[in-house]
């Protein structure tokens, strides 16, 4: 077993084809031993059981259970003369997800009144330069492809047409809609097989 595993590991630091070779002997030699270990244990279990008198246990077993493929679970048919496609979307759709039963939520009207506010819909120089000095300079970028290290060099003089930019949009009510895109990226961290 040690030899497989140091000859495996051999042969992914030098990556050679004497290093293959050796690591495809010693494989197959380990496979080779672990099948005369088992076939050694299963003669001696067969002995052990025609001498205590149970052979007759292992050839029920024989019979009934040795060398039986096992078989993959089958979705079961669905139950309907129909085959149109249809239906058997809405058969699945009535199994999978039933309809939810009413709820009543008068005992929670009270707790749902929330205390109003008003907010501010001038945006100060000092408020945008606050938020470009809080970004990481080397993020990515969003739909507009401007950099963060950008806005950063350029704080100073952007600053005061964003901020009026921003106010203007707040007062009209609307939001540009690069603004409400974002782009996100998952990024597989090593040693994590799933998340």
């Amino acid at each position: 077993m040690t030899r497989a595993k140091q000859a495996e590991r051999k042969f992914y630091e030098k990556a050679t084809l004497r290093a293959w070779i050796d690591f495809a002997k010693a494989r197959n030699q380990k496979k080779n031993t672990i099948r005369k270990y088992r076939r050694m244990e299963f003669r001696d279990h067969v002995e052990k059981a025609v001498s205590t008198g149970s052979a007759w246990k292992l050839a029920k077993w024989a019979r009934r259970q040795a060398g039986e493929v096992i078989e993959t679970p089958q979705i079961p048919t669905l139950i309907r003369d129909n085959t149109i496609a249809m239906e058997k979307a809405e058969l699945l759709a009535e199994k999978f997800f039933p309809t939810l039963p009413e709820i009543d939520l008068t005992d929670m009207e009270s707790s749902m009144s929330r205390p109003t506010f008003e907010v501010s819909s001038e945006i100060t120089e000092e408020d945008v330069k606050v938020q470009i000095k809080r970004t990481a300079p080397d993020k990515a970028p969003g739909h507009d492809k401007i950099p963060n290290r950008f806005w950063k060099l350029t704080a100073g003089v952007v600053s005061e047409h964003l901020a009026k930019l921003f106010s203007k949009c707040l007062e009209a009510g609307c939001a540009q809609l690069t603004s409400r895109k974002s782009i996100t990226v998952v990024l597989r961290k090593e040693r994590k097989e799933n998340y």
